[in-house]
């Protein structure tokens, strides 16, 4: 290429998730001497704001972009985006569709296209970032990732269809989502592909060098949850498997890393139901934190209780650090997890107690785990040359 590549890349936040760690292990591992990188955040907040690397200039982000996409919960919001609320509220009960809805009649009117041209706009999540490359983005070329399974988190194909049939490429962070998604969109099938995030075994291993979890208590085995209070998540489960295990006498401490979205109740209810069950003093929430690695390296097991999933980040991470896992069943868990590298359990909270349960119990299979884990290499940073043609395509 004769000059350096002008992308675009566009996400929702930098809140404490695993799509924002793998944008941030994606942008430090593209070389400044063939891209120029720009990052617009539909709401740019979040925990991970100051690890963006300097290389990538962070646009600023339209007030009216902010005033859409940030929850009116806690503040003060005007008539029009209050409307727009209420009237997708009425519209539907589903909330891919109300965000849809709200995108389509009262967004989209209101929001300017961003200023400039781009040779490849990336939508780095689908749903309202997907709208906003599709509508508000001048590029040459334009890409979707799922990071996620379509059919089990209820996209919406009525608001995604039309905005994928305009994307050049549409990718998925594992071979199981890709195939979900084109059991949905057959007729693109032919721009689909699988693309797994991106992960650096040596910025893992350094950063969990960097300091012991102050919070760990010495005495009793630590599970380790890293995950956001969404439903998906499945944190109650994690929470009723905990108090499974107390009820056994079993000898742990269960911590949980995450905090829940912005304006959603389920953090609340996990909360109460720590309370409810008396499972508090071996079931911590320990909230978000900036760097998780240490948590993850100093742990005894790690436990990944979702009802669904694309591909885990925190799994990802829990492996290049050997620690023990032990995973639900969701639909795409086979995708990451043999049955040398970690537990399946059921997606219910007794067979997850009773998985867990028998790590605690047998020291010697965690160490098998383990060992099994320090002989594989679970980075993947040489698999930037694949995103590399997923941003040129054709012109690489």
């Amino acid at each position: 290429m004769t000059s350096k590549q002008r992308l675009l890349f566009v996400m929702s936040s930098m809140d404490n998730g695993g799509a924002e760690r793998a944008l941030l292990n994606l942008l430090e591992e593209l070389p400044e001497a063939r891209y120029d990188v720009d990052l617009l955040l539909l709401n740019p907040t979040g925990l991970f704001m100051g690890q963006i690397p300097s290389k990538v200039a962070v646009l600023q982000t339209p007030a009216k972009v902010r005033d859409c996409f940030t929850s009116v919960r806690g503040r003060k919001a005007g008539v029009w985006r209050l409307t727009a609320d209420v009237v997708s509220g009425i519209v539907s009960r589903d909330e891919e569709i109300r965000r849809g809805f709200r995108w389509k009649y009262f967004f989209s009117p209101a929001i300017d296209n961003i200023p400039g041209h781009y040779d490849v706009a990336i939508s780095f999540i689908n749903g309202q970032v997907l709208y906003f490359v599709d509508e508000k983005i001048e590029a040459d070329r334009k890409i979707v990732f799922y990071h996620g399974d379509y059919r089990s988190a209820r996209y919406s194909e009525k608001y995604e269809r039309p905005c994928l049939e305009r994307m050049d490429g549409i990718y998925a962070v594992s071979d199981k989502c890709i195939d979900i998604v084109r059991s949905v969109f057959p007729e693109m099938a032919y721009k689909m592909k699988s693309l797994p995030n991106i992960v650096s075994s040596d910025v893992v291993r350094r950063r969990a060098s960097e300091f012991i979890p102050p919070e760990y208590d010495a005495d009793a085995p630590r599970i380790l949850t890293v995950a956001r209070i969404t439903h998906e998540k499945g944190v109650d489960i994690a929470i009723r498997a905990a108090a499974e295990l107390k009820q056994r006498g079993c000898s742990f401490r269960w911590y949980e890393m995450g905090k829940g979205l912005t304006g959603d109740s389920e953090q609340a209810a996990c909360e109460k139901l720590v309370e409810e069950l008396g499972v508090a003093d071996v079931f911590t929430f320990l909230g978000a934190r900036e760097n998780p690695y240490p948590y993850i390296a100093n742990c005894d097991i790690v436990v990944q209780p979702s009802r669904f999933e694309g591909k885990s980040v925190a799994l990802d991470e829990a492996k290049i650090l050997t620690r023990p896992i032990v995973a639900t069943a969701y639909p795409t868990v086979h995708d990451q997890l043999g049955v040398k590298e970690g537990i399946i359990a059921g997606t219910d909270a007794v067979s997850l107690a009773d998985a867990v349960q028998g790590l605690l119990e047998d020291p010697s299979r965690r160490e098998e785990l383990s060992f099994y884990l320090k002989s594989n290499e679970y980075g993947n940073a040489g698999r930037v040359e694949d995103y590399f043609q997923a941003l040129e395509g054709e012109r690489q």
